[in-house]
C-alpha cells in the first residue's frame, strides 16, 4: 500500500494536507533555532525547511501560500508570521473533529480490536465478486469516494461492491464468516496504483473465492481509504486515522497479505501508453470532478516493489503473524516446490529494520520515520510475544536474521522450519540462539544438501541444556552421507542422556546407519521418558533394541498417567485462525496458502461434484494464471462438463486439462466440443475412463478439424463402438499433423503433455551432457558431476551412462530435479554393476518407478563401493527395492567406515616403527573398534616414548578396554588416555582399574558413561572408576612431590 497523491498538489491542497503535529514541529523549530532575517524564498527552503524534513514541494506550498504567489519574496519574518497562527489553527480543527490527537492501539490478536480499527477510521474493505465485476467490463479500479456507490453480484442479489461496518461487527461477533486479505502493492502511477488493470487481472487470478464458501473481503488501498481529493474534513480525519495505524491490515493475526510485487510489463504499458483511445478514471483537479485521463499524461513510478518503502514496511508486518501461509506474493511464478522468489518470512529486529529504510524509496520521505516507529511497535507487541513460529523456504540471509531475532523471542514455545539453506556461522548462530528461548517443539525439515552437515554440526556443538525444556523434536534433513545422518543420531542420543522432558522424536526419512542407530539405542537405556522415535529403517539389531525400550517407555508412561500417551495437539492459544471459514475445495485452499502464481492445480480425487466444478469454472474465465488442471476422479457428470465447457470459452490460459476418471457422458463431451471449436489455448484433454459414446467422439472429431492447436485428446476406457473408433482416428491424425508444427513432450502424470518450450529445454539438457562427455575425455581428474535440474532424460542418462563404464574417476553423480524414468534408472544400474569409484547418487525428485528401483537394486548387491543413492521424490521411494536399496549402501558405508578405521590405526602403527620421537596418539572420532586396538596395543607394549594417547567417541568395548590394560601394566611411558564416549562396561573398567593400580606414571585416564552387558548405562561414579582416578590422583600428587623436592 502506498500513497501516490501527495506530490504535484497545488499549494493550497498541500498545506491543508500538512497535519496539525507536522505544523507544530516546524513552529517549535522556527521557536528554538536562529534564522537570518534576510533569508528568503530558495534560500529558506534549502537551507531551512527541506533540512527539518520537509519536502520540496511541501515547503514551496508553504511559501506560495504566504505570497500567494510564487514565494520567492517570502522573507523568514513572512514565514514565521504565518507559520504560527496557522499551527494553532491546524491544531484547533483537529481536536474539533476527533477530540486530541491521541494514538490508538489495537490488540492484533483479537478479531474485535481488527474491527474496531475498520470502524473508528472509517475503512471500507471490498468483495472479491466486485474485482471480477470491473475486469470483465474492462473497468479501471475507481476511488474510495467513486466506489461507496457501486455494486456487485453476489449470490444472485445485487448489493453495495464495499462491506459495511455492520458486516465486519457481526464478523468479529462471529455471526459470520469471512476470509479478511490485505493487499499490498505499488502505486504504478501517482494518480492511479493500476493503470493498466495489471494488478487487477492477478487479482482475479487468485481464486480464493472458488476455495471457500464463505465471503472474501480485500482490503485495497485505493478502494478501502478516501483518496485525494478528499472533499470532507470527515474524509481527511478518515485518512489520518487509517494511515497512523496502517500496521494493523498487515499484522493483524486474522488477514492474510496478498502481495502484488510484480509491475506491469514494459510492452502492456507501452502499448496502452501510445494508445490516444485509452483513458484511465483518476480526479482531476481543475474540473474539481473526476475525468478519463491519457495513461501518457499520468506521472509514472517504476521504482520496484521490494524498494518501496511503505512496500518493505508491509512485508515486513506481514512476516510478524509467523505463519507463511497468511503472507503470500499471488503474482510470482513459484519454482518446482512450490517456492516464491523474494518472500520476506522472518521479522527483523528493529534496529536492523531501521538501517533498511534508510535505502527505502518513499513518495513522501517523512514516512520513513512513521514506518519505522510502527514497525518497532509491532515488533514488541507482536513478534515478541510469539508462542508459535512457522517458516518456509529460509535462505541463508533469512536464517541469520531469524537467528538474531529469536534471542528477542522469549515467550517462543513451537518453532517450525521447513525448506532451508544455511551456512557453517548461520547454523551456528542459530543453535547458539536456541540457548535463549524455552522451546517446547522444534522442527528442523528439509534441509538442503551442504546444509544438513552445518546444521548438524552446530546442533552437535550447542550445549544440551539448549534442549532442556523441548517435548518433541522434529528434524528431517536431505542428506548425501550416512555420515551426517549418524552424527545427527549422535547429537540425539547426547540429548537423551540428560533430557527428561522430550517424549517424541521424528527422524524419519534420515540416512542413519547401524552405527547412529545403536548410539539411539545405547542412550535409551537411561532414559525412559522418549515413547515415539520415527525412524526410516525397517530392520537390524539396533533397531530392535531401540523398539524394545520405547516399547518399555509407553508402557510405563501409561501405567503411570494414561493421559500423557494421548495426542497433544501444538500450542496455539495465541493464534487467531483467519482461514477458520467454511472450505469449498480443501486441496485447492491447500494449493493457494502456497502462494505464488498458480499454475498447476491438481484438484485429483477430491470428489468435487458438479456443484464445487460450476464454482472453480466460474471463477476460471478471466483467470490467466492457471495453466494445468488435473481433475481426474472426481464424481464429474455432464452438468460439471458443461461448466468446464462455458470457462473455456473465455479462458485463454490453460494448456492442458485432465478429467480421466469421472462420469462424463455424450452431451458433456458435445459441449468440451463447441468449445474446441472457439478455444485456442487448450492442447491436451484427457477424458479416459468417462461414459463417453460413438455421439461424443463424433462432435470432438467434427470439432478438432479446424483447430491446429490441440495436440492430444485421450479417450481410452470410454464405451463407444465401431462409429466412435473411427471419429477417434480422425482425432488422431488431425492430433499428429498439429504436432509436426507444434512442440510437443509427452509426460507420464497425463501420459502426455504438451507445453511449449519444453522441447528447446529438453535440447539444453542434451547439450549439457554432450559437453560433460566431452570433458570427461580431457579431465582425467574430474570426481564430480552436477546435472541438477537440467532436463535430463532417460536418452541422456544413456549417453552419460556409457561415458562412466570408461571414466572411473567420478565419486559423486548429481542427477536430481530432471525427468529420468525407469530406462535412465536401468542405464545408471549397468555403470554401477562396472564402475567402482562411484559413491553417491543423486536421484532426487525424478520419476523412477518400480522397475527401475528393481534395476538399481540388483546391481548394489554386487557393488560394495556405493554408499549412497538417493530417491526421495520419486514415484518408487519407499518400495522394497527402495528399502534393499537402503540396506545395501548402509552396510556398504559401515564396511568403508571400518576400512578407514583400521587404515587409520595400520598407518599409527607404521609411523610408529619409524618415528622414534613420536608423542602423541590422535584417533578420536574414527569408529574404532575392539580388533583395531588389540592391534594397536600390541605396538605400544614396545613402542616407549608415547604419552599422549586420545580415543575417544569410538566404538571401544570391554575386549579394546583389557588391551590398553595390557599396555598399562607394561608401558610406563603413557601418561594420559581418554576413553570418553566409549561403549566400555564394567568388566573393561575393572581391567584397567587393575592395571592402573601397578602403574605408577599414569596421570589422567579419562573413562566416560559405562554400560552393563546388556548395553544399560550406569552412573558415572562406579567402584572402579573411583579406583582409577584415586591411583591417577596419587600419581599427580607423587610427581608434584618429585619436582617440588628436585
Amino acid at each position: 500500500m502506498e500513497t501516490g497523491e501527495r506530490e504535484g498538489q497545488p499549494a493550497a491542497s498541500r498545506l491543508r494536507a500538512l497535519e496539525a503535529d507536522e505544523m507544530q514541529r516546524i513552529r517549535q523549530i522556527f521557536e528554538r533555532h536562529h534564522v537570518p532575517a534576510s533569508m528568503t524564498g530558495k534560500e529558506l527552503v534549502d537551507d531551512v525547511l527541506i533540512p527539518i524534513g520537509l519536502s520540496k514541494d511541501d515547503a514551496r506550498a508553504i511559501l506560495c501560500a504566504v505570497n500567494s504567489f510564487d514565494g520567492v519574496d517570502v522573507s523568514y519574518q513572512d514565514l514565521l508570521d504565518f507559520i504560527l497562527p496557522q499551527a494553532a489553527t491546524a491544531s484547533s480543527e483537529a481536536e474539533l473533529l476527533h477530540g486530541p490527537l491521541v494514538e490508538e492501539t489495537y490488540d492484533l490478536e483479537d478479531p474485535k480490536s481488527l474491527a474496531k480499527y475498520l470502524i473508528d477510521a472509517d475503512v471500507r474493505l471490498v468483495r472479491a465478486p466486485y474485482f471480477y465485476k470491473l475486469l470483465r467490463a474492462s473497468r479501471c479500479m475507481p476511488r474510495r469516494q467513486e466506489a461507496e456507490h457501486d455494486w456487485c453480484e453476489v449470490d444472485g442479489q445485487e448489493i453495495s461492491a464495499l462491506v459495511s461496518h455492520k458486516e465486519v461487527a457481526e464478523w468479529a461477533l462471529g455471526r459470520r464468516k469471512a476470509l479478511i486479505c490485505s493487499v499490498s502493492h505499488a502505486w504504478e502511477t501517482r494518480e492511479h496504483p493500476d493503470p493498466c488493470n495489471f494488478q487487477l487481472q492477478n487479482l482475479v487470478n487468485c481464486v480464493w473465492d472458488a476455495a471457500y464458501v464463505d465471503d472474501i473481503w480485500v482490503f485495497y488501498d485505493y478502494l478501502s481509504l478516501f483518496q485525494f481529493h478528499r472533499d470532507t474534513a470527515e474524509q481527511e480525519a478518515s485518512f489520518r486515522r487509517a494511515m497512523s495505524n496502517m500496521h494493523v491490515m498487515y499484522a493483524h493475526q486474522s488477514t492474510l497479505t496478498f502481495r502484488l510485487e510484480c509491475l506491469t510489463p514494459v510492452e502492456t504499458w507501452t502499448a496502452r501508453k501510445e494508445d490516444s483511445m485509452y483513458k484511465v478514471p483518476i480526479y482531476h483537479l481543475p474540473s474539481n470532478s473526476v475525468a478519463w485521463i491519457p495513461l501518457s499524461e499520468l506521472m509514472e513510478n517504476f521504482v520496484f516493489y521490494l524498494e518501496r518503502g511503505w512496500c518493505r514496511a508491509e512485508i515486513e508486518w506481514s512476516a510478524a503473524r509467523g505463519i507463511p501461509a497468511q503472507n503470500i506474493a499471488i503474482d510470482c511464478e513459484a519454482d518446482r516446490y512450490g517456492n516464491v522468489a523474494n518472500t520476506k518470512k522472518v521479522p527483523t529486529a528493529p534496529e536492523v529494520f531501521e538501517q533498511r529504510m534508510a535505502t527505502s524509496a518513499f513518495t513522501h520521505r517523512n514516512d520513513a520515520a512513521t514506518v519505522v516507529d510502527l514497525q518497532r511497535k509491532i515488533f514488541h507487541q507482536k513478534v515478541t510475544m510469539r508462542r508459535h513460529l512457522e517458516f518456509r523456504n529460509l535462505t541463508v540471509s533469512d536464517m541469520g536474521e531469524l537467528a538474531a531475532s529469536l534471542p528477542h523471542l522469549k515467550n517462543l514455545r513451537v518453532l517450525h522450519i521447513d525448506d532451508f539453506y544455511v551456512g557453517d556461522a548461520e547454523a551456528k548462530a542459530f543453535c547458539q540462539a536456541l540457548s535463549s528461548l524455552a522451546l517446547q517443539k522444534l522442527s528442523l525439515r528439509f534441509a538442503y544438501f551442504l546444509s544438513a552437515p552445518a546444521m548438524v554440526k552446530a546442533l552437535s556443538e550447542v550445549d544440551v541444556a539448549a534442549f532442556a525444556s523441548m517435548t518433541e523434536l522434529d528434524f528431517f534433513f536431505w542428506m548425501l552421507e550416512a555420515e551426517v545422518g549418524d552424527r545427527l543420531a549422535q547429537v540425539i542420543a547426547k540429548i537423551l542422556k540428560t533430557n527428561r522432558s522430550i517424549t517424541r522424536i521424528d527422524l524419519a526419512g534420515n540416512h542413519i546407519s547401524e552405527v547412529g542407530l545403536q548410539a539411539i539405542a545405547d542412550a535409551l537405556l537411561i532414559n525412559h521418558v522418549v515413547t515415539h522415535i520415527g525412524l526410516q529403517v525397517d530392520e537390524g539389531f539396533a533397531l530392535e533394541r531401540i523398539e524394545e525400550r520405547l516399547k518399555a517407555n509407553r508402557a510405563a508412561a501409561e501405567a503411570a498417567a494414561p493421559e500423557m500417551l494421548e495426542e497433544k495437539g501444538e500450542e496455539q492459544g495465541d493464534r487467531a485462525d483467519p482461514f477458520a471459514g467454511h472450505l469449498r475445495i480443501q486441496a485447492l485452499a491447500q494449493i493457494l496458502k502456497r502462494g505464488g502464481a498458480t499454475t498447476r492445480m491438481d484438484l485429483s480425487g477430491g470428489r468435487l461434484g458438479d456443484t464445487n466444478v460450476q464454482v472453480l469454472a466460474e471463477a476460471l474465465r478471466l483467470n490467466r494464471s492457471v495453466s494445468h488442471i488435473y481433475l481426474q476422479n472426481n464424481t464429474i457428470t455432464d452438468l460439471g462438463a458443461k461448466a468446464i465447457a462455458q470457462m473455456l470459452m473465455q479462458n485463454t490460459s490453460i494448456r492442458s486439462i485432465v478429467l480421466r476418471g469421472n462420469e462424463i457422458g455424450d452431451s458433456g463431451v458435445e459441449a468440451l466440443a463447441k468449445a474446441l471449436q472457439q478455444n485456442r489455448s487448450i492442447q491436451v484433454i484427457v477424458l479416459q475412463n468417462n461414459h463417453i459414446g460413438d455421439v461424443g467422439v463424433e462432435a470432438l472429431a467434427e470439432a478438432v478439424r479446424e483447430n491446429d492447436f490441440i495436440l492430444d485428446i485421450h479417450l481410452d476406457g470410454n464405451p463407444f463402438g465401431d462409429a466412435g473408433c473411427q471419429a477417434r482416428e480422425q482425432i488422431r491424425e488431425r492430433c499428429r499433423a498439429n504436432q509436426e508444427v507444434n512442440t510437443y513432450v509427452k509426460d507420464p502424470d497425463t501420459r502426455v503433455t504438451a507445453i511449449l518450450g519444453l522441447r528447446e529445454l529438453t535440447h539444453r539438457g542434451e547439450n549439457h551432457v554432450q559437453k560433460l562427455v566431452e570433458d570427461l575425455k580431457t579431465d582425467s581428474g574430474k570426481t564430480e558431476i552436477n546435472l541438477q535440474h537440467k532436463y535430463i532424460r532417460d536418452a541422456q542418462v544413456q549417453v552419460l551412462s556409457e561415458a562412466l563404464k570408461i571414466h572411473k574417476n567420478i565419486t559423486h553423480l548429481f542427477l536430481g530435479g530432471n525427468k529420468i524414468q525407469d530406462d535412465g534408472a536401468q542405464a545408471l544400474a549397468q555403470v554401477l554393476k562396472q564402475n567402482r569409484s562411484i559413491t553417491l547418487i543423486d536421484l532426487l525428485e525424478n520419476e523412477i518407478c518400480d522397475a527401475g528401483a528393481e534395476a538399481l537394486a540388483e546391481a548394489v548387491q554386487e557393488n560394495d563401493t556405493i554408499h549412497s543413492i538417493i530417491l526421495f521424490g520419486n514415484p518408487c521411494a519407499g518400495s522394497q527395492a527402495f528399502r534393499r536399496i537402503h540396506a545395501r549402501c548402509s552396510s556398504n558405508y559401515q564396511a568403508a567406515v571400518q576400512a578407514k578405521a583400521a587404515a587409520a590405526v595400520k598407518a599409527v602403527v607404521e609411523d610408529l616403527k619409524t618415528d622414534g620421537a613420536k608423542r602423541e596418539i590422535d584417533l578420536q572420532g574414527r569408529c574404532i573398534e575392539d580388533a583395531q586396538v588389540q592391534v594397536l596395543s600390541e605396538e605400544l607394549k614396545i613402542k616407549l616414548s608415547i604419552t599422549h594417547i586420545d580415543l575417544s567417541k569410538n566404538r571401544i568395548k570391554d575386549a579394546g578396554a583389557e588391551a590398553l590394560a595390557q599396555v598399562l601394566k607394561e608401558n610406563r611411558s603413557i601418561t594420559s588416555i581418554d576413553l570418553g564416549e566409549n561403549p566400555i562396561g564394567q568388566v573393561g573398567a575393572q581391567a584397567l582399574a587393575e592395571a592402573v593400580q601397578e602403574n605408577d606414571a599414569l596421570l589422567r585416564l579419562h573413562l566416560g558413561p559405562l554400560t552393563e552387558s546388556d548395553g544399560r548405562e550406569v552412573g558415572p561414579w562406579t567402584e572402579a572408576l573411583e579406583r582409577i582416578e584415586e591411583r591417577c590422583r596419587a600419581n599427580r600428587e607423587a610427581k608434584a612431590a618429585g619436582v617440588e623436592d628436585g
